[in-house]
């Protein structure tokens, strides 16, 4: 359905073309393109390590996988027995739904965390856009943006079913519209922008608030 909607936009003019997206990344210095190029080799890392390495972390094997392996064994959204009476069993499970949603196509769950790497990215360009959005150089913004991503707490953070990391990212996306949306009203920014902000109670219950915000 999203993909149906975006062809419509873009058959009626309402979206840009790829490239209109690229416009902040263009024109980079040297140093800034080295930047640029060290968070893609790390992505990649991060990516390859994502597949290799299993799970360790007390929350996703407590209570997140368990669901996520209950959905796949039954073929559908049914509840954890364990967790059914609990509070956990009203978790908004929107995250972990995506997730496994990559355990289906390959039959196993080394493209599992591949979401993370996903949002990861889309914090990063979250950062970077609203930076520069702001009026700050490029350089500063790069800078802010890998600093963010670099940080130990989010690079241990994908490697786990996590929802602080989607739901930073999103919120910031959802800023970047919003931006963007009141400086120049656009159907597109608008969409974009509540259909990121729609997403954070679905991630993590605490959404909610960051959403009204």
């Amino acid at each position: 359905a999203g993909i149906f909607l975006l062809l419509r936009l873009k058959r009626k003019g309402i979206i840009f073309h790829f490239k209109d997206y690229l416009k902040p990344f263009s024109y980079l210095e040297q140093t800034q393109k080295y930047i640029l190029y060290m968070l893609v080799l790390l992505g990649f890392g991060l990516f390859v390590m994502n597949c290799i390495q299993p799970v360790f972390d007390y929350d996703s094997l407590a209570y997140h996988l368990p669901s996520m392996a209950n959905w796949y064994q039954s073929g559908w959204l049914s509840p954890n027995g364990q967790t059914v009476n609990t509070q956990i069993g009203c978790y908004p499970y929107n995250w972990e739904l995506i997730c496994t949603m990559f355990m289906f196509p390959f039959g196993e769950d080394f493209m599992m965390l591949f979401p993370n790497i996903l949002v990861w990215i889309q914090l990063g360009l979250a950062i970077y856009l609203i930076t520069v959005k702001l009026g700050v150089e490029r350089l500063y913004g790069l800078l802010a943006a890998a600093l963010v991503c670099l940080l130990p707490i989010v690079v241990s953070g994908l490697n786990k079913i996590s929802t602080d990391i989607p739901l930073v990212s999103f919120f910031l996306a959802g800023l970047y519209f919003i931006t963007c949306f009141k400086r120049k009203p656009s159907f597109y920014f608008f969409f974009m922008g509540l259909a990121s902000i729609a997403m954070l109670p679905g991630i993590k219950t605490s959404g909610i608030l960051y959403g009204i915000i």
